[in-house]
């Protein structure tokens, strides 16, 4: 309940992110819906995302990614267990990558420091990079390490 509760307060603040207004927030999020619902009636709703080729599958990916991470990071800080070893622990079940975003935070990024480059001209995975990098530059031969 904790890690599902943190996922989607993760996405609470990703949504703060992109854009000025409530309008634009409501578009640039309208396609990250548009693409989850969409595989949710090609999938008949067995398994949402099993078509990662469909339009703004990048878009959703960085929503879902930065949500997933987010919400296993705070589970372990909440356990006070230490993840400088750890990987994460779903490592390779979905299409998107939340273990770049763990692995950030590995190497002393805050989620704060990762959540404020998620702004809404992120909408592939090399403009969330160039942004993480554009924001965060002390961090840009770790960033280009995980990201690679």
């Amino acid at each position: 309940m904790y890690r599902s509760t943190s996922h989607e307060l993760a996405h609470a603040t990703h949504f703060q992110q992109v854009g000025a207004s409530n309008q634009e927030r409501a578009r640039w999020w309208s396609y990250v819906f548009n693409y989850e619902a969409t595989c949710i009636v090609l999938s008949s709703g067995a398994k949402t995302y099993e078509y990662p080729d469909l339009p703004y599958e990048e878009r959703a990916g960085i929503a879902e990614m930065w949500a997933h991470a987010a919400g296993y990071i705070m589970l372990y800080e909440y356990l006070e267990k230490d993840i400088s070893s750890a990987l994460y622990p779903k490592r390779g079940n979905y299409w998107f990558k939340p273990e770049i975003i763990w692995e950030l935070y590995k190497v002393g990024m805050s989620l704060q420091d990762i959540n404020q480059s998620m702004i809404d001209e992120v909408v592939t995975m090399q403009s969330f990079k160039n942004q993480l990098i554009s924001d965060n530059l002390a961090y840009k031969s770790q960033i280009n390490s995980i990201f690679n």
